[in-house]
């Protein structure tokens, strides 16, 4: 099986047991350094990646959370652990890690914007 690296951290995902229901072939990773500042948790089927949830820490008592669906298409973004308020955003998105500010505002924005 594959290694897959968290990249806000660099720490490496492991592999999450809880989901025991899942098919063989499906398997959920997530950042083994999970702390208030940042969370990241992925899904593959078939060692390709379909899913991908990220939460970053965006003010002291605001988080951005957005969940990529690869299969799908499509962009979901929240502010709160839970929220069923969801802004889905029928849209391919490659979140770019390498400056998390930068992240966190085109995130803002597309939760302004849609």
């Amino acid at each position: 099986m594959e290694k897959y690296i968290c990249p806000i951290c660099q720490a490496e995902l492991k592999q999450d047991y809880r989901s025991e229901r899942k098919p063989l072939h499906e398997h959920d990773f997530t950042c083994s350094m999970r702390d208030d500042n940042h969370s990241y948790s992925i899904r593959t089927v078939d060692d390709t990646m379909v899913k991908i949830k990220v939460r970053l820490q965006d003010t002291d008592d605001e988080r951005l959370i957005f969940l990529i669906d690869y299969a799908d298409h499509k962009l979901e973004i929240w502010t709160k652990a839970g929220q069923t308020n969801r802004v889905v955003i029928p849209v391919s998105f490659e979140p770019d890690f390498s400056d998390i500010e930068k992240l966190k505002e085109k995130i803002r924005t597309y939760l302004i914007f849609a």
